[in-house]
């Protein structure tokens, strides 16, 4: 039980000279009744579900006793709630910032029923979700319950062949023109930048062929310092080294089959910006260095690696460059919130510099003796957008003006950094569970209760004044 205080001041002439002040208590009431359980049970998508597949999770909510009244619901993934819980954030906490409603009189009869209630949510393949139930009252005391699901895997597509997996392979050098806003007065600018892109089947290239090779490098050295400030003796921290190692491994190639799968090669090595905040990490830089980033596990390496672009093979002589965002991991994720890009397009003129398409599919254009690629802007409506690095916020911090132009072969480089300012490069550790990459809860407000006060008129305050 808690008391509450509440001070009310009141105006009482037009110059503020009059004021009224009053002081109220509330006190909370400790519930004795007993709180509806909830049975939160994950499920496959229902047969015929439109929203089936590696990037949905589904639940099923049932109240055992048919007695539910009203429920709050937050759904997120397991490394999500574990940040949560990292920074001191408690059930009670999380639902008061984030908490959903559910309102729905149909809804919560088929929570009440047999077969209880079907939700699902927007999720990353193979990834295990938490979906939690703050279950209330009529007194409003909560009891919260909880339950798991994870999304299927991502299956292969229907495989295309191709001369082109092989013929486009290779280091390109890449004409991009860059716009970039001016100070408060001043005209935006625009530039030429080469840069180098490559193309491959297998971008995980550069780390060790075993662990052998593996204790052979600093990186080793590093790591294997840093286990053993983690666990009790240096053998125990040896091992758990290879263990991590090994899985890596194990992703390194579960990924070159996976993209092959999707029938796609990969865009890397790449840095548009052409400073630290934009360079090009792989997976296993990720994975060596000490400070910095951290994931939840090793398949988060993958997501969060880049600049990345991707290349699908729709035939023989037929490719695109696909953007969505739902489908296909960003362009860069490891900076943290402030710095995950995806590819975007972006209206062509500055009147409307900040209008963007998510989840377009840019063609591609090869020419005949395919030593020239082009990523081309599109058009709807009949306006002009360009590929454009578009921020996790959708504002595009840079954007491109004209199309992509990729070079086989490599110049050299002729790149000027394209933003003012540099910094250092961002670090990474091994997953120990102190930093994810972020996901975005759902925003819910909550809402107040109307308290009832009593108010003095300001003709009974004047009687009040006179005596």
């Amino acid at each position: 039980m808690s008391k509450y205080h509440f001070f009310v001041t009141g105006i009482c002439d037009t110059e503020g000279k009059v004021q009224t002040f009053n002081e109220y208590t509330v006190s909370t009431i400790k519930s004795d009744k007993a709180i509806p359980e909830i049975a939160i049970t994950g499920i496959s998508a229902p047969e015929g579900s439109a929203e089936a597949g590696p990037y949905y999770v589904w639940f099923n909510i049932k109240a055992p006793n048919k007695d539910c009244v009203r429920l709050k619901y937050l759904c997120n993934t397991k490394a999500q709630w574990v940040i949560a819980g990292n920074e001191g954030k408690g059930d009670e906490t999380m639902f008061n910032s984030y908490g959903q409603e559910l309102k729905d009189a149909d809804i919560i009869q088929a929570i009440n029923s047999d077969a209880g209630f079907n939700i699902n949510f927007g999720s990353w393949e193979n990834t295990v979700s938490i979906l939690k139930i703050a279950s209330y009252n009529e007194e409003e005391a909560l009891k919260v319950f909880s339950g798991e699901s994870t999304s299927p895997e991502e299956q292969d597509k229907a495989r295309i062949e191709s001369h082109l997996f092989n013929t486009l392979q290779g280091d390109y050098t890449t004409t991009v023109t860059i716009t970039e806003g001016g100070y408060i007065g001043q005209p935006d600018t625009e530039h030429d930048v080469d840069i180098r892109m490559n193309i491959s089947s297998n971008p995980f290239t550069d780390s060790p062929a075993n662990y052998s090779a593996f204790k052979a490098t600093q990186e080793y050295t590093n790591l294997l310092n840093y286990f053993k400030t983690l666990e009790s003796t240096e053998e125990a921290a040896e091992a758990r080294l290879k263990g991590v190692f090994d899985e890596y491994k194990e992703f390194e190639a579960k990924y070159v089959q996976k993209y092959r799968g999707q029938n796609r090669l990969v865009i890397t090595d790449f840095n548009v910006f052409n400073n630290s905040m934009t360079q090009y990490l792989s997976p296993w830089k990720l994975f060596c260095e000490i400070e910095g980033y951290n994931s939840f596990g090793t398949a988060d390496l993958f997501y969060d690696y880049g600049p990345k672009m991707f290349i699908e093979m729709l035939g023989e002589n037929d490719a695109i460059v696909p953007t969505n965002t739902q489908f296909i991991p960003p362009v860069l994720s490891w900076g943290g919130n402030n710095y995950v890009y995806y590819l975007g397009a972006q209206l062509e003129g500055k009147e409307n510099g900040q209008k963007v398409l998510f989840d377009v599919e840019f063609p591609l254009n090869i020419t005949e003796n395919e030593t020239t690629l082009e990523i081309p802007g599109i058009s709807k409506d009949g306006e002009m957008y360009y590929p454009s690095l578009i921020s996790s916020f959708g504002m595009s911090a840079y954007c491109t003006s004209k199309p992509w132009v990729l070079k086989k072969g490599w110049n050299g480089g002729s790149a000027k950094a394209s933003m003012p300012y540099t910094r250092s490069g961002m670090k990474a550790s091994y997953r120990n569970g102190s930093h994810f990459k972020t996901t975005y809860l759902p925003i819910h407000k909550k809402g107040l209760k109307n308290v009832e006060v009593k108010y003095i008129s300001l003709k009974e305050y004047a009687k009040q004044a006179k005596k």
